[in-house]
C-alpha cells in the first residue's frame, strides 16, 4: 500500500518498524504523516487513519516554536539527525525524541520518558536527601560538624588575606544535670530551643552548628575581637531569658571560647580546637563567661592531655591518695566522720586536687576503677584507725557513672569484706543528680547497701532541680547542704530567703530521721549559722581543711579534749 506523499513503506519495514519498542512515525517532505506505528497511536492518542496525509503541522501545531517543532526544521534544514528530551504540553508528557531526515522526508522515533525523569528527579532528591543528612544535625536541624568543616575550609583564603574569620565555641552551663535530673526526652527538647536562641543570636551570614552533645559552634566572617565579643554578649542574653523546662522556669548560661583564624592554622580542626581550649579556660572562670584564645592555652590544653593520658595508670602505679577532711558534730563539737578526698600524686604536674582531673576522669570512663580503688582504700584506712581504737565514720564520693556500671553494689561489699569493718563506718556519698540520672535503678542499689549496714549521704543538696518532691523517697541517711545556701550575703532578703529554706529542710529531715550537714563553712560566723539553723553537722576550712591520713587521729583526739563549738563559745 502507498501512503500519500512520495515514499512508500515496504511490508518488510512494516513489520520491522511495527515490532520496535519505540513509537515511529514517519514524515514526507510536505510534513505529512505517511506512517504511525501502534506505539506511535498510543502515546499520540490518535488513530492512524486520523493523522495520514495530514501535516503534523496541522495536527499538532501547537508544537510550533517549541523546542520540539524547532528541533524538526532544523533536522530537515541541516540534513543531520537530531535527538533532544522535551516536554509536550499538550500531551502532558516528556518525550524522548530522535528524527533522522533524508531526501523523501523524516522519520520519527519517540518513547514516554516520564516514569524515567521521574526516577530520576526521585533519586535526584534522594542524594539531596542524604546530603543534607550528613551535613546536619537530625535533632536540631543545625548545621553539623561535617558542614562545619567544609564551611571552614571554604574561607581558608580568607584567613590567608586577611579577612578575619572568628569561631566561638559554645558550651552551655549545668546542661549535664538538666539531663541527669529530667531525663534525655527533656534534655532533646531543651537543646532544640537553645538552637533556636542561638539562630537568634546570630546574623543569617553567620554559620551556626551543633559540634555535638550540649556545644554549639557559631562561625562568624569578617571579625575581629570585638565583633566576637559582642556575638558572645548576645548569646549570654538570649539565654539569660529563662526556658520551660519540664514545667520550671529556667535561666541558663554558656561557657564561650573565641578564636580567630591565623596563617598558623594548618585547618579547620586547628581553630576549632583552639576555640574549644578558650571555652575550657571560660569554664575553668565560672560560669557565663567567654574567654580569647592566646597561645598560653595551647600548654594548658597539653598538660590536660598530660591528665587524661596519665588516668589510665595513675592507680597502677600508686600515684593516688585519699585526704580526709573532718566532720563536726555540731552538737558536741567532735569530730566522728571524714569524708575522704581524692587526690593524684602526678608525675610531671605534682599534687593535683580532685578539680583537676575528676571531671576528666568522668568523661573518660576512668571514674569507675578510680571510685572502686577510693572505696578499698578508704575501708582499709577505716579499719587502721578502728585498730588504734578511733572510730570514725569514712564517707567516699561515687561518680553517676558508678551506677551505670552495675558493680557499685558488689565493689562495696567487697571492700567491706575485704577491709574487715562495721559497713556503718563507710557511708556513699552522691549528688542527687548523679542519682535522678537512672532514679530507679540507683534507688534499689542504694536500698540494698542500706540494708547492709552501709550509710548513703546526698552531697550538694539543693543544686538540683526536683529536691524536695523526692526527699522522702530518697534512700538516704544524711543530707549535705549546697554551700551556697549558709553563704553570707548583704542582701537581707536573699539571707532570709536562703535561711528559710534551709530551716524548712532540716524540719523535713528531722522528721523522716535524716541527719543534715552544712558544707562548704568558711568563718567562725557561717558555723554560727549553720548551728542555728538547726544544722547536726558541718564541714568546711573554718573546722579543717583536707589532710592526709596520717594527721587524722590528732586531730580528732584534739577536739575530743576541747571540742570546737565549745571552744568557740
Amino acid at each position: 500500500m502507498a501512503e500519500p506523499g512520495n515514499r512508500a513503506i515496504g511490508d518488510l519495514a512494516r513489520l520491522a518498524l511495527g515490532a520496535t519498542s519505540d513509537a515511529v512515525y514517519c514524515l514526507d517532505r510536505e510534513w505529512r504523516f505517511t506512517y504511525l506505528n501502534a506505539n506511535a497511536e498510543r502515546l499520540l492518542r490518535r488513530r492512524g487513519p486520523e493523522l495520514l496525509g495530514v501535516s503534523v503541522w496541522d495536527a499538532y501545531g501547537d508544537i510550533e516554536g517549541t523546542p520540539i517543532g524547532v528541533s524538526y526544521r532544523q533536522a530537515w534544514e541541516s540534513g543531520e539527525p537530531v535527538e533532544l528530551e522535551a516536554w509536550y504540553e499538550g500531551l502532558q508528557t516528556w518525550f524522548e525524541i530522535r528524527a533522522f531526515p533524508d531526501e523523501h522526508g523524516m522519520v520519527v522515533f519517540f518513547r514516554d520518558v516520564n516514569d524515567r525523569r521521574d526516577r530520576e528527579a526521585e533519586q535526584a532528591r534522594s542524594v539531596e536527601r542524604s546530603w543534607h543528612h550528613a551535613r546536619h544535625d537530625d535533632l536540631t536541624g543545625l548545621p553539623n560538624r561535617v558542614h562545619l568543616l567544609e564551611h571552614l575550609g571554604a574561607l581558608h583564603g580568607k584567613v590567608a588575606d586577611g579577612s578575619g574569620v572568628g569561631l566561638l565555641f559554645v558550651d552551655i552551663d549545668g546542661f549535664k544535670n538538666v539531663n541527669d535530673s529530667l531525663g534525655h526526652a527533656v534534655g532533646d527538647r531543651l537543646l532544640q530551643d537553645l538552637a533556636d536562641r542561638l539562630r537568634d543570636a546570630t546574623r543569617p551570614t553567620d554559620l551556626l552548628a551543633r559540634h555535638g552533645g550540649d556545644e554549639f559552634v557559631i562561625v562568624v566572617e569578617p571579625c575581629d575581637v570585638a565583633r566576637a565579643e559582642a556575638v558572645a554578649a548576645r548569646i549570654q542574653a538570649v539565654l539569660a531569658d529563662p526556658f520551660d523546662v519540664a514545667g520550671t522556669e529556667l535561666p541558663l548560661s554558656a561557657s564561650i571560647g573565641i578564636a580567630l583564624a591565623s596563617p598558623e592554622h594548618g585547618g579547620p580542626a586547628d581553630l576549632i580546637h583552639d576555640a574549644d581550649t578558650a571555652m575550657y579556660a571560660a569554664k575553668r572562670g565560672g560560669k557565663a563567661r567567654s574567654h580569647v584564645f592566646a597561645p598560653a592555652l595551647r600548654a594548658q590544653a597539653r598538660q590536660r592531655l598530660d591528665v587524661v593520658g596519665g588516668l589510665s595508670t595513675a592507680i597502677r602505679d600508686g600515684e593516688l591518695e585519699l585526704f580526709y577532711q573532718p566532720i563536726l558534730d555540731l552538737g558536741s563539737g567532735v569530730v566522728d566522720s571524714v569524708e575522704g578526698l581524692m587526690r593524684w600524686h602526678h608525675p610531671t604536674q605534682g599534687l593535683l586536687a580532685p578539680a583537676a582531673f575528676i571531671p576528666i576522669a568522668e568523661e573518660t570512663g576512668a571514674i569507675v576503677g578510680m571510685g572502686r580503688w577510693a572505696l578499698g582504700s578508704a575501708a582499709q584506712q577505716c579499719a587502721a584507725w578502728a585498730a588504734e581504737g578511733l572510730e570514725l565514720g569514712v564517707g567516699v564520693n561515687i561518680s553517676a557513672e558508678h551506677f551505670d556500671g552495675g558493680t557499685l553494689v558488689d565493689d562495696v561489699t567487697e571492700a567491706v569484706r575485704t577491709a574487715g569493718i562495721d559497713p556503718r563506718f563507710l557511708v556513699l556519698e552522691l549528688t542527687e543528680t548523679a542519682i535522678a540520672r537512672n532514679y530507679g535503678e540507683a534507688v534499689a542499689q542504694l536500698d540494698r547497701l542500706r540494708r547492709s549496714g552501709v550509710g548513703v549521704a546526698i552531697d550538694d543538696f539543693g543544686s538540683g532541680y526536683s529536691s524536695l518532691g523526692r526527699l522522702a523517697t530518697f534512700p538516704v541517711d544524711f543530707l549535705k547542704f549546697d554551700s551556697s545556701l549558709i553563704q553570707e550575703s548583704d542582701d537581707s532578703r536573699q539571707t532570709a530567703v536562703l535561711r528559710g529554706i534551709v530551716q524548712a529542710v532540716v524540719g523535713i529531715a528531722e522528721a523522716i530521721g535524716v541527719e543534715t550537714l552544712a558544707e562548704g563553712i568558711e568563718t567562725d560566723s557561717q558555723l554560727a549559722t549553720a548551728v542555728e539553723l538547726g544544722c547536726t553537722r558541718g564541714q568546711g576550712y573554718a573546722i579543717a581543711r583536707p589532710m592526709p591520713a596520717g594527721e587524722v587521729a590528732a586531730f580528732v583526739r584534739r577536739t575530743q579534749e576541747a571540742p570546737i563549738v565549745a571552744r568557740r563559745r
